[in-house]
């Protein structure tokens, strides 16, 4: 009987044999399995931004064993960055994402070497930032309906240019009013607001069937401008709109459709008709 050591091969696993003598003469060679070895090292994920390569803080990041199909998911730190362990002969992908950015992926390829001889491999996943496109809101007059003319009008034409640039955005038209005045009143304003908007838009053949009307009355104001708290008139201005929300917000590649945050309504230039 005999004892055969195979080794001395760094990418495969030594392997002992004990053969009998028959089994040792049954055949001019004899033959010793090894399995490949697959060594582990540590995998550095860093998520920047494209082009200018800053940091994302708080990415989320996935990686995916190609081989195994095992999938992690972490979230890096503040920046940007997370840390885990891979097998350096198995094959891999890494995902990085983030609010307001488009994810990427970046597939392993020319990892090994690091991998091997390093034991730390340092990727780096570039997010490439979103292009937001806001849509504003209408204004209204108080207790009134009707499109003016100095702030209105200048907004819906805009979203006539949108809307004819991008004919895959539909859209809907949200009336509101400001907390003056009985609750079912104000219900019926902000649906009349609402429709002026849209026969503002049918007028200007923008398409029925890419616009829906809906009301809140003064159940969503833009501020804290309720019954209880003594408000500017500007501060009630805010409230007197109809709102602008895409409905198929990433219809168009490249862009995202949203509608305007509140907190951006003072940088509006909003201006009544009023003397």
């Amino acid at each position: 009987q005999f004892n055969i050591l195979a080794s001395n091969k760094p990418v495969y696993i030594d392997s002992t044999e004990t053969p009998t003598d028959v089994e040792l003469t049954a055949e001019p060679v004899y033959v010793i399995p090894l399995k490949r070895s697959n060594p582990t090292a540590k995998l550095i994920v860093k998520v920047i931004e494209d082009g200018s390569r800053t940091p994302i803080p708080t990415p989320d990041i996935k990686i995916i064993n190609k081989t195994t199909g095992k999938v992690i998911n972490l979230i890096g730190d503040d920046g940007g960055e997370a840390t885990s362990q891979i097998f350096c002969n198995d094959e891999y992908e890494v995902v990085g994402s983030k609010e307001f950015y488009y994810d990427s992926t970046v597939v392993l390829t020319d990892y090994k070497i690091d991998c091997l001889s390093n034991g730390e491999v340092i990727v780096y996943v570039p997010l490439r930032k979103q292009q937001i496109v806001y849509l504003s809101p209408i204004f209204f007059n108080f207790d009134r309906d009707f499109i003016r003319s100095r702030d209105a009008k200048p907004t819906l034409d805009s979203l006539v240019d949108i809307m004819n640039a991008y004919p895959q955005l539909n859209i809907a038209l949200v009336g509101n009013t400001d907390s003056r005045g009985p609750s079912t009143y104000n219900a019926n304003l902000s649906r009349r607001r609402a429709q002026s908007a849209f026969n503002y838009l049918r007028n200007k053949n923008i398409a029925a069937s890419r616009m829906t009307t809906d009301s809140r009355g003064e159940d969503e104001l833009a501020n804290d401008c309720d019954d209880t708290i003594k408000c500017l008139e500007s501060d009630h201005q805010y409230n007197r709109r109809v709102e602008v929300i895409p409905q198929n917000p990433t219809a168009v590649p490249g862009l995202i459709f949203n509608k305007l945050p509140h907190s951006k309504y003072v940088k509006l230039n909003i201006v009544s008709d009023r003397k």
